[in-house]
């Protein structure tokens, strides 16, 4: 069958599932891996992965983390520090520990194939997480903006981690971590030094804006230096997903213009929204087997591990840290799974440090996951509107 026709296959069953499940609140990203399921071999067979298609889902990931990069800043980064480590640590940190000694300790997986399955099924998604705070007006809040600044933290660690189990040696470790260290320096600084100049870059791709057709020339110049910093890395023996995430964070309004800025954002969202999110998750979603009976209790104990143990921490330490923010809104929003997750377990599947029935267990947790977190502000809103809303002064609620 020709790859077009594939692609057309894939596309339009994502779209389509996506749609009916965003009808039923259930994120649309469920729907788009369930299409390459239903497509691939567990179900009609009609669609096989081929080095076209994985060709083709490496350019969508491209765009879908350097789109990523793009809305994150330096400040979001910089700010709070000490909260959204505290953050990450319940959300991300301990839970990815714990999953990792399961993995090892009862079920017998080496350390790399358990560091590649824990990082993919226990990061947060800030894909998903950063819908979910603009879906429920969050980041007007101080605890929304620390969400978003801990989901950062999050990602820049597990593609760090990624990158050094890639490396398998030690020293790849070494390797790794000196050069991103430096990498993320020079990021803040970079971007220091790019502000204080910010005027001259501004006028710079005002100028040439202002040239016919010089916006999308400005356009290319941006895709370029994402391609050329994601090559970088990749030469230097790091993935070049963090070379794309890095490039991105480089990328601020206050270069290039608040209001390119935003129609930069804007392009780069109706491609991804529009065509790369589904065809890349899509086409994730053909990897996926149908699970042993050992891997099914491996699935379930690393999935039920993860939410448990996210769920618990973030209430009993962040209960009354945040006063705008209930607690279930804080799980049902940090639980959010993703691009994150499923990218690292794809790098993780072509470097070969996984097998297919890993990378199902990572798809199988993303899905359940993607379902349940959400779910949780749901009910919790659900529940709020059928209480007596109470008047004056008390009559502040938490979300």
């Amino acid at each position: 069958m020709s790859f077009i026709i594939d692609l057309l296959l894939l596309f339009g069953v994502a779209v389509l599932l996506g749609r009916i499940l965003e009808s039923l609140r259930v994120p649309a990203i469920v729907g788009y891996i369930i299409a390459g399921v239903v497509l691939g071999n567990v179900v009609l067979k009609v669609v096989q992965p081929t080095a076209i298609l994985s060709a083709i889902a490496e350019v969508a990931l491209f765009f879908i983390i350097l789109q990523i990069g793009i809305e994150v800043t330096t400040d979001i980064i910089t700010k709070d520090v000490k909260t959204s480590f505290a953050l990450s640590s319940a959300s991300f940190f301990i839970p990815v520990i714990v999953v990792f000694g399961i993995s090892t300790y009862f079920f017998g997986m080496g350390y790399v194939e358990a560091a590649a399955v824990s990082l993919a099924v226990c990061v947060p998604s800030i894909s998903i997480i950063s819908v979910l705070i603009m879906k429920y007006d969050l980041l007007r809040l101080e605890g929304g903006r620390i969400m978003l600044s801990s989901t950062v933290l999050n990602d820049i660690v597990a593609f760090t981690v990624l990158a050094m189990v890639i490396g398998r040696t030690v020293e790849g470790f070494y390797k790794v971590i000196i050069a991103v260290s430096a990498i993320y320096v020079l990021t803040l600084a970079g971007g220091k030094y790019l502000r204080r100049y910010s005027e001259r870059v501004h006028a710079f791709f005002k100028q040439l804006r202002k040239m016919e057709g010089g916006e999308n020339f400005a356009l290319g110049i941006i895709l370029m230096i994402g391609l050329l910093i994601a090559a970088i890395f990749q030469f230097i023996g790091i993935t070049y997903v963090l070379g794309a995430f890095f490039a991105g964070i480089l990328i601020e309004g206050a270069l290039i213009g608040k209001r390119f800025y935003k129609r930069v954002i804007r392009t780069l969202n109706r491609l991804n929204e529009g065509f790369f999110i589904p065809v890349f998750f899509s086409i994730a979603g053909l990897d996926f087997i149908l699970p042993a009976v050992a891997t099914d209790a491996y699935a379930l104990a690393v999935i039920s591990v993860d939410a448990i143990l996210a769920i618990t921490l973030i209430y009993f330490i962040f209960e009354k840290r945040f006063k705008a923010i209930s607690h279930r809104t804080l799980i049902g929003v940090m639980g959010g799974r993703g691009a994150v997750g499923i990218t690292i377990g794809t790098v993780a599947l072509e470097a070969g440090l996984i097998g297919n029935a890993d990378y199902s267990v990572i798809i199988l947790g993303t899905i359940v996951l993607s379902i349940i977190m959400p779910a949780i502000i749901d009910a919790h809103i659900k529940q709020r509107s059928r209480l007596r809303r109470p008047t004056g002064a008390a009559a502040i609620d938490k979300l």
